[in-house]
């Protein structure tokens, strides 16, 4: 299969490979000059920023070329978005309550401004299955095209099958670190590794909410329903650890 390229700078470039939150999914430098073309194509230094080409069809225009996006990184800038906006808000909702008259016990205190925290639970849940599905797709986009690995009952593993059939979290453990050579996270960084775990907890609950977790009686443990979870997380702190689990194996 024939793979295009794009220059996109003339200039050598010191940061490719290294550049924080690139956006385009596969770039690199020209190892070497390329000379002008017969039809007055530029010539490009050896060190020229370049990157992999696509067609992607627009229903008003048709096929339109456009380096490959990384949606890991399109997915990240996202959730941080949402992340800030709900830290933002989360910092408001203790001056949103008040105490009721003539209420039930234990219902005594209750927010004043209802569509706030709701706009909170919304980021909030936003920002965490972005988070979740930007790391999940950092870790297919590090798979080589053709990598086998096999699984624990010694049978090869191909790329489609582990992108499909293997969780995140074995690919964050297993895959990773025999496809970079590093240690896996869960060893490097036992404290970012358990935080990844509580986003994927989250991230699984959120996606799959059963009635005990969103909804709690007053002889039960408020801490354990989704919605005490989210007010009690802080969501920059999960935005931090997926940045530094992609930085650490990218």
């Amino acid at each position: 299969m024939e793979t295009w390229f794009v220059v996109l700078s003339t200039q050598a470039s010191d940061t490719v490979g290294s550049m924080k939150r690139e956006k385009r999914r596969w770039t690199t430098t020209l190892a070497e000059p390329i000379p002008a073309g017969p039809q007055g194509q530029p010539a490009h230094a050896a060190g020229a920023q370049v990157a992999v080409t696509h067609l992607v069809f627009l229903p008003e225009a048709g096929a339109v070329s456009m380096t490959v996006p990384r949606p890991s990184v399109l997915l990240l800038e996202a959730a941080e978005a949402h992340a800030k906006r709900a830290t933002r808000l989360r910092k408001q909702l203790p001056n949103q309550t008040k105490h009721g008259r003539w209420v039930q016990p234990g219902h005594e205190l209750h927010f004043s401004n209802e569509e706030l925290v709701y706009d909170y639970f919304q980021d909030a849940m936003a920002a965490v299955l972005l988070l979740h599905t930007a790391l999940d797709n950092f870790a297919n986009e590090l798979l080589p095209e053709n990598v086998v690995l096999n699984d624990s009952a010694g049978n090869p593993v191909d790329r489609a099958q582990i992108e499909s059939t293997w969780g995140l979290r074995r690919r964050l453990d297993l895959v990773l670190p025999a496809v970079t050579g590093k240690a896996s996270l869960q060893v490097a960084q036992p404290s970012a590794w358990a935080s990844l775990m509580v986003l994927k907890d989250l991230r699984d609950d959120i996606g799959h909410i059963h009635r005990e977790a969103s909804f709690t009686r007053p002889d039960e443990d408020l801490n354990s329903s989704i919605f005490s979870r989210l007010l009690a997380q802080d969501l920059i702190a999960l935005l931090k650890v997926t940045e530094e689990a992609m930085e650490y194996y990218g």
